[in-house]
């Protein structure tokens, strides 16, 4: 999926996506009619009534900040595991690069969820 992009008054807001799969509704504690009963879910957030779970970004762009937001984090448990995780961190940076975000124009990272706990 490339890049969306939505501007907030003088804040840009852009998602760039790495990888989107499709999962069984109850992995986010859901049923399929409760994913169903959301009008507005599909094509973004649901396949029929398989939410969708998205190893994404969010850039915001303010001023001279330029914050990248839970890079790849919402799907990690979901797309990757110990063993490949450099590969996956590699990927998504060349992706971040390819959007027009390089590391190198990142002034700040937020991770808003705890990181997973080695086995």
């Amino acid at each position: 999926m490339p890049p969306s992009a939505i501007t907030v008054g003088k804040v840009r807001l852009t998602r760039v996506s790495y990888a989107e799969v499709s999962v069984p509704p109850e992995t986010f504690g859901l049923t399929a009619d409760d994913v169903a009963a959301i009008d507005w879910a599909e094509p973004t957030w649901a396949d029929g009534t398989q939410p969708r779970a998205a190893a994404a970004a969010w850039i915001i762009e303010s001023g001279d900040a330029r914050i990248v937001v839970d890079p790849a984090l919402a799907a990690d448990d979901l797309l990757r595991n110990d063993t490949d995780a450099s590969a996956h961190q590699q990927a998504f940076a060349s992706l971040l690069e390819r959007s027009g975000f390089p590391r190198e124009t990142i002034t700040h990272a937020v991770a808003t969820a705890k990181s997973r706990k080695p086995p």
